[in-house]
């Protein structure tokens, strides 16, 4: 089974003009990650809520997709 590399989109519940984007392989472990307050990019403004995700089959184009 083929592992897919997500961008997404998070957006912050306790300010909806907030948004953080990043790139993982496991979308439920890296919300939790934010919302437990783990990453220094977005402890502030937690709770998160992921708003858009995207796969990608390649890291390489996941990561280059993010810069655009």
């Amino acid at each position: 089974m083929q592992r897919f590399f997500y961008v997404y989109v998070l957006v912050s519940e306790a300010d909806e003009t907030i948004h953080y984007t990043g790139t993982t392989q496991d979308l439920q472990a890296r919300l939790t990650e934010h919302n437990q307050g783990l990453c220094a990019h977005t402890s502030k403004h937690r709770p998160w809520q992921i708003q858009t995700a995207i796969a990608f089959g390649s890291e390489v184009k996941a990561v280059h997709s993010r810069n655009i």
